[in-house]
């Protein structure tokens, strides 16, 4: 990991099952109504859509950023981190909005959505956990301060 070269699915495959996640919150919200209203004209439906599209969208800016600088011949081992840690945390949360979206449903196997929740949580583990990463990001950058 102190390549700055960590495996390409620890921040590709966040980013891709929430946005897919974020796909389907969406697309249910506007199908499933309650008391005579879709779910996408609550508000805290819509904040849940808001805070999580705004979330991929940092994280997406990350990973590109990343792979840009990594293209360049830069060492990331920073910025990697930083990326990593943000991405499975982002695609938690996703995750568990699309799920508390979709009630019950989201809990059952025939979605795709308890499942995401195991993986991405399995990422948070087997990748290198936020605890570790963080630890390894605040040495770094307090090794190469200016200041």
């Amino acid at each position: 990991m102190d390549s700055g070269r960590a495996h390409p699915w620890s921040r590709r495959a966040p980013v891709g099952i929430a946005s897919r996640a974020l796909d389907m919150m969406i697309e249910y919200s506007k199908v499933r109504t309650t008391f005579g209203r879709p779910l996408a004209d609550r508000q805290a439906i819509q904040f849940m859509i808001a805070d999580s599209a705004m979330e991929l969208h940092a994280c997406r800016l990350m990973v590109y950023e990343c792979a840009w600088r990594h293209d360049r011949g830069e060492d990331i081992r920073q910025l990697s981190y930083m990326t990593k840690i943000q991405c499975a945390e982002m695609a938690s949360r996703v995750v568990d909005r699309s799920i508390q979206v979709h009630g019950g449903l989201g809990l059952m196997r025939e979605l795709p959505l308890e499942w995401w929740y195991r993986q991405v949580r399995s990422i948070r583990i087997t990748e290198g956990t936020p605890e570790v990463l963080r630890w390894r990001l605040a040495q770094h950058i307090i090794k190469n301060h200016k200041g």
